[in-house]
């Protein structure tokens, strides 16, 4: 299926995972490198979240959309440093709708990311598109825990 999606954050710029190194029934571990463009004070927040978002997607065989629901707690710098950040979710606790992550990332120079961050999935409908967002996100996960680069000619 090939995919049309825009998607308007009102952000200047998107952050994206460059790598799904491993998932398990009750963790993920991901990889960022991250650029001069990308040290902006959310973008630690950004890191972890995505981790935690793709493991609950993979969690529901992405049959359901998921996404933030709150976060409990985070420390972290106000801007990163540019470098590798390793980033490992640890599943605490879940329902059939809400899911509680510990999630913390180590990058350069010891910088360290961590916090409790809630999730929420839900049925798509007519916000979430369930024929556009299942095969989007079970392609971008396969791009991401194989070794094909993002701007190959892979449609995610």
């Amino acid at each position: 299926m090939d995919l049309n999606l825009t998607v308007r954050t009102g952000l200047s710029r998107f952050l994206m995972l460059d790598r799904i190194m491993e998932t398990g029934p009750s963790h993920i571990l991901t990889k960022k490198t991250v650029n001069d463009l990308e040290m902006l004070m959310f973008s630690g927040i950004e890191i972890l979240a995505q981790t935690g978002a793709f493991h609950v997607r993979h969690l529901m065989d992405f049959k359901r959309h998921a996404f933030l629901l709150g976060i409990r707690s985070y420390s972290g710098p106000s801007r990163l440093l540019p470098g590798l950040y390793t980033v490992k979710g640890t599943l605490l606790s879940q329902s059939r709708e809400a899911f509680e992550y510990h999630l913390e990332g180590n990058g350069p120079q010891k910088t360290s990311l961590e916090g409790i961050f809630l999730f929420a999935s839900r049925n798509y409908g007519d916000d979430f598109r369930q024929n556009h967002l299942e095969d989007h996100y079970r392609k971008l996960f396969t791009c991401l825990t194989n070794d094909t680069p993002k701007n190959s000619t892979t449609s995610v």
